[in-house]
């Protein structure tokens, strides 16, 4: 139980990568459209337009979410490594010796 958060620590981590980055190419993408805009009348309101949705695809990735995630799973997983690394320890210890039991006669 104790490797469980160990082992889903990268998987977390990763997939909050995956969706930020995706994220991140969208903002890209569409700021990138406004290379092509030129000095017209509906330049303002195109830029303002493009603003509101690059915002609203960071948005989507919830940024805020990955980095709590990743605030707990991070202590979570050193805790589970911890418990592991002290299990583990424990297994390599030899057992008490086994002294034989004295019998007492009333002789």
């Amino acid at each position: 139980m104790a490797a469980v958060p160990v082992l889903l620590t990268p998987v977390l981590l990763a997939l909050g990568g995956v969706e930020e980055h995706a994220a991140q190419e969208r903002v890209r993408t569409t700021v990138g459209a406004l290379e092509q805009l030129g000095a017209e009348r509906t330049a303002p309101r195109k830029i303002e337009s493009t603003a509101r949705e690059a915002a609203a695809v960071m948005r989507e990735a919830h940024p805020d979410g990955w980095s709590l995630t990743a605030g707990i799973v991070v202590p979570a997983a050193g805790a589970g490594a911890l418990a592991c690394g002290v299990t583990l320890f424990l297994y390599g210890r030899p057992y008490p010796a086994v002294r034989p039991r004295r019998k007492y006669t009333d002789a």
